[in-house]
């Protein structure tokens, strides 16, 4: 009887054991499925048509006419104006997404780098311009900043141009080989 219980009850450990493992994994792979939904969900609201429309407004403009002033002698919209920004608003949050490690780099240099410096590019002048008048808050748009050179790092590597990196400030870096601008017609 006695070898009969413990057969019994190391067969019924065996089953829970097993089924503890079972619910391990599954509960690993739900984890797993919940965030790369999570990851494409936040990723696709960068490829709207709205968000391309929203692009081809930023590229409008030279940079030094993104600022207050230009608003202010109507060289650009406040609607326009209003777009910029939420395109660097968007840039930033998915930067902040990227430190807490909610969206792999990887994901994001892969599918937006290109679109991530140009932005840069053309609002670099302005974001300089923010940081003096907040009192030269460095932390005004730092996530974005540190995204972009993230991105302009790893486009370099890729064409073998590490070389080239003699100063690792974004300044410099976004003077190496820049993607070109292409101006639209003014709306």
């Amino acid at each position: 009887m006695n070898c009969m219980n413990l057969f019994i009850d190391l067969v019924t450990l065996a089953v829970t054991l097993f089924g503890l493992i079972i619910i391990i994994c599954q509960l690993y792979l739900q984890r797993k499925e919940q965030k790369n939904q999570t990851i494409n969900k936040l990723l696709k609201e960068f490829e709207t048509l709205e968000f391309r429309k929203q692009m081809k407004v930023l590229y409008k403009y030279e940079p030094e006419d993104i600022s207050y002033k230009k608003l202010e002698e109507g060289i650009i919209s406040e609607e326009h104006f209003d777009i910029i920004n939420h395109i660097i608003a968007c840039f930033e949050a998915l930067a902040f997404k990227v430190v807490k490690k909610v969206i792999p780099i990887k994901y994001v240099i892969d599918g937006y780098s290109d679109w991530i410096i140009r932005c840069a590019q053309q609002t670099r002048i302005y974001i300089k311009d923010q940081r003096a008048n907040r009192h030269k808050s460095e932390n005004y748009r730092k996530r974005f900043e540190w995204l972009v050179k993230e991105c302009k790092l790893y486009q370099l590597k890729q064409e073998g141009k590490e070389s080239q990196i003699n100063d690792n400030s974004l300044d410099a870096l976004l003077k190496i080989e820049p993607l070109p601008i292409f101006k639209i017609r003014r709306i």
